[in-house]
């Protein structure tokens, strides 16, 4: 049987990227460029949906109204939100750690004696 590793076959050894991933690639980055792409549309959707579950409904509207008053947020890009949500989002994350973090230490279960005691 012949080893087809050394054919003329277009693709057979391609080296690196096909153009159409490269056009594909191309494309993704002008969204990424983009500040009012669908890229941070779902981008911005996904990070209201996490801040919704920290904080719950009423806690999120009433910061986002804090952060955006009015209409504010029709004059801020879909990236412009994004990243202020997805900061809210890494302090919610950092209270939470701190609030798990002081409860474990408040428990005395955690605390390993080693049977002295």
């Amino acid at each position: 049987m012949p080893n087809k590793m050394g054919s003329n076959r277009i693709g057979w050894n391609q080296r690196g990227p096909s153009v159409k991933d490269e056009m594909e690639n191309a494309l993704h980055q002008s969204e990424i460029a983009n500040p009012d792409s669908d890229y941070w549309q779902a981008r911005t959707f996904k990070s209201k949906d996490f801040l919704r579950q920290c904080m719950g409904d009423k806690e999120f509207e009433e910061w986002a109204e804090r952060m955006f008053p009015g209409d504010t947020i029709d004059h801020a890009t879909w990236k412009e939100i994004h990243e202020a949500y997805d900061r809210k989002f890494q302090r919610v994350q950092a209270e939470i750690a701190m609030v798990d973090d002081r409860d474990q230490q408040e428990d005395p279960g955690h605390i390993k004696t080693n049977g002295v005691f």
